[in-house]
Formats: structure tokens, C-alpha cells, sequence
């Protein structure tokens, strides 16, 4: 929405900044981060869906949540 970044995904980098619409692949091992490496606040509209049973995985805080 506003703002630029990074989106890390499947261990990629890709810039991102206003005007930007991005699809994340669902499943397994296709998770997907979004980081604010500038002075700006990053604005994104992130939608998706927790389905019972879901595992979501937080590497970089080595966290395992189960849905």
C-alpha cells in the first residue's frame, strides 16, 4: 500500500514498494516474510487463511505453531 521493502520468500529477496501486488504460493515450505529495511513506515495488506490443522513456522525465532 505504501512504503518499500523486502519480501523474502522460498529464501529469495525481492524489493517491493508502493503499487506492488504480489501472490505467495500456499503449502508446505512456502512461507513468506515481509521486512521494512528503510527509515518509512511499510504499509501491506496481507490476506490469507488459517485452516484448522495449519503449521505455521517462524524460522528466524526457531517458532512451530500448530493451528
Amino acid at each position: 500500500m505504501s512504503g518499500k521493502g523486502i519480501l523474502r520468500i522460498n529464501g529469495e529477496e525481492i524489493l517491493i514498494k508502493t503499487g506492488d501486488v504480489i501472490s505467495a504460493p500456499a503449502g508446505k515450505d512456502k512461507g513468506h516474510q515481509f521486512i521494512n529495511n528503510s527509515s518509512e513506515i511499510l504499509k501491506i495488506l496481507d490476506i490469507g487463511t488459517r485452516e484448522k490443522g495449519d503449521i505455521i513456522t517462524y524460522p528466524d525465532g526457531n517458532v512451530l505453531l500448530i493451528k
